[in-house]
């Protein structure tokens, strides 16, 4: 489950998340949203889906015209610096931030076009993977903060819908790297 704070308190959104990978690759990612009953899910190689529909990243270029998720993790003393950094660098500068409390909801919603890129730090793979996978049939980009495989290193993660990722990654660049 992803967004447990959120299903304690009951606010949406809040997400059960099934990933199945081998040693090396992520195979299938399924992801039910369960307050808006959507499920979406997407095989390696394949399309992505959102109940039984092809979905799509958006095509928004412009930072401008983005909406944006970013979360505030549970690790405050060493995220304070990065987040109020992008918020400074994107709060007036991009459509919208928000901030859900769901990483796999929020991908998933970047995987559909719903919005355009996300960010967030100190996951577990269990939080990302299977929407991880799901933005990726759909089009988006997905690395850790510094632009590697996710898959591998990755607990500090950005996904986009490609066009913005070379945005997020240089205002990330621009503070120091976050220890796990």
């Amino acid at each position: 489950m992803d967004g447990t704070t959120n299903y304690i308190h009951d606010e949406a959104p809040y997400c059960v998340c099934i990933a199945l990978r081998s040693r090396t690759e992520l195979l299938l990612g399924v992801v039910y949203e369960v307050c808006r009953d959507e499920c979406f899910y997407a095989w390696k190689g394949g399309k992505a889906y959102m109940n039984a529909k092809e979905i799509h990243v958006s095509d928004i270029k412009d930072a401008k015209d983005a909406f944006v998720f970013t979360e505030l993790p549970y690790n405050y003393n060493q995220y304070k610096q990065t987040a109020l950094h992008l918020i400074d660098k994107l709060y007036g500068k991009v459509g919208g931030i928000r901030m859900n409390g769901s990483a796999a909801a929020a991908i998933c919603y970047v995987a559909m076009g719903r919005f355009d890129a996300w960010a967030e730090a100190f996951l577990g793979k269990w939080d990302y993977s299977a929407a991880a996978l799901i933005a990726q049939e759909a089009g988006g980009k997905v690395t850790d903060f510094y632009g590697n495989d996710y898959f591998i290193e990755g607990h500090h993660i950005i996904v986009t819908n490609k066009y913005l990722h070379p945005l997020f990654q240089k205002l990330l660049a621009e503070v120091p790297p976050l220890d796990m």
